[in-house]
């Protein structure tokens, strides 16, 4: 993997304590993670709306002031970002009051971002149904005029718009697949402006070959949300706890010249934790990350040893 790829993670990891409502603020959060030794952090602008919402208050400005200064004194850049999101499916569904909250929230969301000198912005696209059923369609058009809209201020504040693959629930989605995605950036018609966010997760719930998605999205693939699960449910844990294959994937990262950040978003592998072993965990899942880091560049990992306690070993053939 080329160097310039930092191992980041999203401040929800440090939000909740033994499984409990009790959370960090944002800033205790940034300060744990660069303690951890992360290269970088992403700022989860939705989280902090359910817990505690900052970003909703009229003197929201000064909140995220506090978290760009924040991850300034403990020397980490925000290259990436999480928006808020709301109804993904059924979005044919809401009104024009609803319409208007959600566009006034992603765009206060556009503005931070501005402020933190956020590189990339991860939004999710929409679902719509016809008179019939899933619209892949509708879907399509209504999420271009959606993104077009929210490109402009994005342009405006010096913020790339990455746009994530979404995971099916009861019904067929919009981008739970990479071609859905590279059609939708085709009618943006701005790779400078707009970018493709992968979920591992949400790939792997979908039965996706990843690493395949990886190279038909090459090099607009722009961010990561590292995150694993066994194929059933969201769970946000951490790599090689659920049941995706990851060589290949880092393998196709490589292929295609990845350049943005492996960033986590793994919020359920580190709360269950007391809150006396919870740096040691973060800090493990820093050193994973460095790990798969040095895997897309290996080749078959049977060939490589492992060091462990009573020497360097081979795995079999």
């Amino acid at each position: 993997m080329k160097p310039q790829v930092k191992v980041s993670t999203s401040t929800n990891l440090c939000n909740h304590v033994l499984w409990t409502q009790e959370t960090y603020e944002s800033e205790d959060a940034i300060r744990l993670i660069a303690e951890a030794g992360y290269g970088a952090v992403d700022l989860d602008l939705a989280f902090w709306r359910l817990s505690t919402d900052y970003m909703a208050k009229d003197n929201w400005k000064e909140w995220v002031e506090r978290q760009r200064d924040c991850a300034r004194e403990a020397g980490l850049s925000f290259s990436q970002g999480h928006a808020h999101f709301f109804a993904l499916d059924h979005c044919e569904l809401l009104t024009e009051e609803e319409r208007a909250f959600r566009d006034r929230t992603i765009l206060r969301d556009i503005e931070a971002a501005g402020l933190c000198g956020v590189k990339w912005l991860v939004l999710h696209p929409e679902s719509y149904c016809d008179s019939v059923w899933y619209s892949h369609s509708l879907s399509l058009e209504k999420n271009r005029e959606l993104f077009a809209r929210y490109g402009e201020a994005a342009a405006k504040y010096g913020v790339g718009i990455a746009i994530e693959n979404m995971f099916i629930h009861s019904m067929p989605c919009f981008a739970a697949s990479s071609e859905d995605l590279i059609e939708l950036l085709d009618r943006l018609g701005d790779d400078s402006l707009f970018g493709l966010c992968w979920d591992t997760g949400h790939g792997n719930l979908n039965k996706v070959d990843q690493p395949a998605a990886v190279r038909q999205m090459g090099r607009r693939l722009k961010a990561l949300h590292i995150n694993d699960n066994h194929g059933q449910k969201d769970e946000h844990i951490l790599p090689f706890a659920g049941t995706i294959c990851w060589q290949p994937f880092m393998e196709a990262l490589e292929e295609i010249g990845y350049e943005g950040d492996f960033t986590y978003e793994i919020h359920n592998f580190s709360k269950g934790f007391d809150q006396g072993f919870h740096q040691k965990a973060v800090v493990f899942a820093r050193e994973l990350g460095e790990y798969m880091l040095t895997l897309g560049s290996r080749g078959r990992r049977s060939e490589q040893p492992f060091a462990g306690r009573s020497g360097s070993i081979r795995l079999r053939q």
